[in-house]
């Protein structure tokens, strides 16, 4: 999806609070928390940055250790590779991986264990993600309070009986974009349904 990276150099600009700012907002929603009922998270790609997951729009001169996003890179792929080695720099490691094998090798970070913390604190009731890399269920956030809008890269459900089967690599190989059957069945006794992945391409309805 290069195209749809984003092309104003103005929306690529990254703000920085001071220290002081910084411990303010903290304070802020500290006590926020504190004092909510319902309280849940909206997550997308800047939550696994800090795994090493690069995110998707960041800018060329991002400060992530990621690099930039991967649709600005692909968007871009030949000039920033000519920006790099004239500026003698070598491409982000995460760059040099493909992202589905950065996804594969990416651990939960602090923030995902602090959302754990939240939840068994029961200030947590629920977490919204756009990310399909799993980290969420891999930091022990309990199913029922996670809603992967765009699916869980490492999920497959039968389509049968909906029994859902976690795995430890990536389930999804249909080659066609609207195919999700994964080839597998299920290993409920007695069922053997068809496994599908439980990725929301573009153009696929949300669950």
């Amino acid at each position: 999806m290069a195209e749809t990276a984003i092309k104003s150099e103005e929306e690529k600009k990254e703000y920085f609070d001071s220290p002081q700012e910084l411990d303010e907002k903290v304070t802020m929603l500290a006590e926020m928390i504190v004092l909510s009922n319902k309280m849940c998270f909206f997550t997308g790609a800047g939550i696994s940055t800090s795994s090493g997951i690069p995110d998707y729009r960041s800018g060329y001169n991002t400060v992530l250790e990621t690099g930039p996003g991967c649709w600005e890179t692909a968007a871009n792929k030949k000039k920033y590779k000519e920006e790099t080695k004239k500026a003698g720099a070598e491409l982000p490691q995460a760059q040099k991986r493909t992202f589905e094998s950065t996804i594969a090798q990416a651990i939960p970070n602090l923030t995902h264990m602090t959302m754990v913390e939240l939840q068994n604190r029961d200030h947590l009731k629920m977490i919204i993600s756009q990310n399909v890399d799993g980290l969420h269920r891999k930091s022990g956030i309990h199913p029922d309070k996670l809603c992967e809008l765009h699916g869980n890269t490492n999920l497959e459900t039968c389509s049968v009986c909906e029994r859902e089967q976690m795995r430890d690599y990536k389930v999804r190989c249909a080659k066609a974009a609207m195919k999700h059957m994964t080839g597998r069945e299920c290993e409920k006794a007695g069922c053997k349904g068809g496994l599908k992945d439980s990725i929301i391409n573009f153009g696929d309805n949300l669950n």
